[in-house]
């Protein structure tokens, strides 16, 4: 639909850490899932803060953003899927800058901070509803965890 949309991420909600002790609502998220995504609900869940938590306790938003956006919502509850959509403009980038180690921790960071600079290189997320299902594997945990789900 937006003509500048470069990536559109799948992210299902699973719940949010709670506050004391550190433990999970959900055993799909692992301490390296800490995310903190801002998206703009208004412009088709737009992502405006995409910022991994898992090295620090706390989450920075520009004050721009709350001028230039009527409502954001900060989001620590949601599960990346692992899964993207992607437009070839993505192919282009990892052309020209090919020393991303990580795409979500490097790439997707820093095309959402370009954004906020005024590149119109937008990132949008997708919830999966109730009845969709997505997760990725990548230990015994995360395994036995969607194995339980299916």
């Amino acid at each position: 639909k937006d003509s500048s949309a470069m990536m559109t991420l799948l992210m299902k909600e699973v719940g949010g850490w709670e506050s004391e002790p550190r433990t999970m609502y959900s055993s799909l998220r692992t301490a390296q899932d800490d995310l903190v995504i801002g998206v703009d609900p208004s412009s088709e869940n737009r992502i405006l803060v995409y910022e991994d938590r898992s090295l620090s306790k706390s989450s920075a938003v520009p004050c721009s953003f709350f001028t230039s956006h009527s409502q954001i919502d900060l989001r620590c509850d949601l599960l990346d899927c692992g899964i993207d959509i992607c437009s070839p403009d993505v192919l282009a980038r990892f052309s020209d800058e090919f020393d991303y180690r990580d795409i979500r921790r490097e790439f997707v960071t820093n095309s959402v901070a370009e954004e906020e600079e005024g590149l119109q290189n937008k990132i949008f997320v997708h919830m999966l509803r109730d009845h969709e299902y997505a997760a990725r594997v990548h230990d015994f945990a995360t395994y036995a965890a969607v194995s339980q789900d299916l």
